[in-house]
């Protein structure tokens, strides 16, 4: 029984999400219960247009609400968001900064100014401190924190692979102990951020995102808290995609791809100009072998992104499978061009071209991923000696 159980517990969150996205999924607004009617309206009515691409549209809908105290978090976000696309990133950063410092021991104040701070000095996690210092009972704070966290996490697991791959042992084991470390920071403050506002579906998701990323480094660990956390995040609020595209990833981790895809096309339906979202589906339903789908998903996904490798060589496979060699080989190598030191496009990049019959590029190809780093070293050495011996 218990081989069973992620996929039981997919179906039933699965099941969930469908009668709730059935539901008005414009009627969550977050930590909204104060809000007036007007101003919830407009907050709804402002994400709608800037996930349309209205960032200017977005910005006078929220005008009339940006005074409301105390500071409505998610409509600065919004506006954050909208503003970035319109005036750009400067412009940002100096009104929040100087709303901040007119009203230092404003935490919301403090929080808002530190999501436009830049993450590599360590500017943006230090101003999510005083935010919390400022209100220790902040959800708000303690879900940026868990997210800065885990940003954190990836960013020491990256630097310890790169001092491994140096040699330099107990550099790389220093740094992998400080990723574990902020794993476990960010999953506390996930955890606190539930508890203190069990209604707030970005609390969920970010918890859902610290136990997913664990379990991307401990496979051995169980999905099923993760997906629960998803599930609730995306029955919360059904109508933000990107609680949707979350709860894929979960159900992914559940073996549960059919549920992965169905949750995907529900995010597009609210966002149809996600190109991550059409390369998400594209990869879905390569793996449930639709690969006419597929290949139509992510057709659209290049098209809105064509500088996203991972999709072209997606694509490639999609053309692989539908026997069009050429347009395979020809999708594989604008991944590579795009991503030319990356291991896994240039093993795609092999198997399309052994696959095309041009075994002399495809031996080449499997030599650059040797050279890239590539880790499955003893499969790439099997792989040409194939090749040699002139199998197909």
């Amino acid at each position: 029984m218990s081989a069973i159980r992620p996929r039981c517990a997919a179906a039933a969150a699965l099941l969930a999400v469908a009668a709730c996205a059935s539901s008005d999924s414009r009627a969550y607004v977050p930590d909204g219960e104060a809000l007036s009617r007007s101003h919830a309206t407009a907050w709804t009515e402002a994400r709608i247009a800037l996930r349309a691409g209205r960032a200017g549209e977005a910005l006078k809908l929220l005008e009339p609400w940006l005074g409301t105290e105390p500071w409505h978090v998610p409509t600065h976000v919004l506006r954050q968001r909208a503003l970035l696309e319109v005036s750009g990133e400067e412009a940002v950063r100096a009104w929040y900064e100087r709303e901040s410092e007119t009203s230092p021991d404003d935490a919301v104040r403090a929080l808002l100014a530190a999501r436009t701070r830049p993450r590599a000095d360590r500017q943006r996690a230090a101003g999510y401190a005083r935010a919390r210092e400022l209100d220790p009972a902040s959800p708000w704070a303690a879900v940026a924190s868990a997210t800065e966290a885990l940003a954190q996490a990836a960013e020491e697991d990256a630097k310890a692979t790169a001092l491994l791959d140096k040699g330099f042992v107990a550099d790389a084991a220093a740094a992998r102990l400080a990723a574990e470390r902020a794993r476990a920071d960010a999953e506390a403050s996930a955890r606190f951020a539930t508890t203190a506002a069990p209604g707030l579906a970005a609390a969920h998701a970010t918890l859902a995102e610290v136990l997913l990323a664990q379990r991307a480094k401990t496979p051995s660990l169980p999905v099923d808290e993760a997906l629960s956390a998803a599930t609730r995040a995306a029955e919360t609020d059904p109508g933000e995609p990107a609680h949707q595209a979350l709860l894929a990833r979960a159900l992914r981790s559940a073996a549960d791809d059919r549920g992965a895809a169905a949750a995907l096309e529900r995010a597009l339906a609210l966002d149809p100009r996600s190109a991550e979202l059409h390369a998400g589906l594209g990869r879905v339903l390569l793996d449930l072998g639709e690969a006419q789908r597929a290949r139509r998903t992510l057709d659209e996904a290049v098209r809105l992104h064509p500088d996203d490798a991972d999709a072209w060589l997606n694509l490639a496979v999609a053309c692989d499978r539908l026997a069009d060699r050429a347009q395979a080989v020809a999708a594989s190598e604008r991944a590579v061009r795009l991503a030319p030191k990356d291991p896994r496009i240039l093993e795609g990049w092999a198997m399309i071209l052994r696959a095309a019959g041009r075994p002399a590029e495809a031996a080449t190809a499997m030599e650059r991923y040797l050279a890239a780093g590539g880790a499955d070293r003893e499969g790439a050495r099997a792989f040409l000696a194939e090749l040699r011996e002139g199998k197909p």
